[in-house]
């Protein structure tokens, strides 16, 4: 879960045709759409050490690596 929030924010930070405010080096630590996926982080990772999150691994037999 955490890698595909972190997927996700990773492009919207690419997806500057959409922000309101270009993000440059001066600006990106304040950037608004930094700060969001920063929270959004945090908010995972405080679920996932507090044990609200589950973890659940799907395996497929016919996925065999050849």
């Amino acid at each position: 879960m955490t890698r595909s929030l972190l997927t996700l924010g990773l492009w919207l930070l690419t997806s500057a045709g959409f922000a309101a405010q270009v993000l440059t080096e001066k600006n990106w630590i304040n950037h608004p759409d930094i700060v969001e996926v920063r929270s959004l982080y945090q908010k995972v990772k405080e679920d996932k050490n507090a044990g609200k999150l589950k973890k659940k691994e799907r395996t497929f037999k016919y996925c065999e690596p050849y």
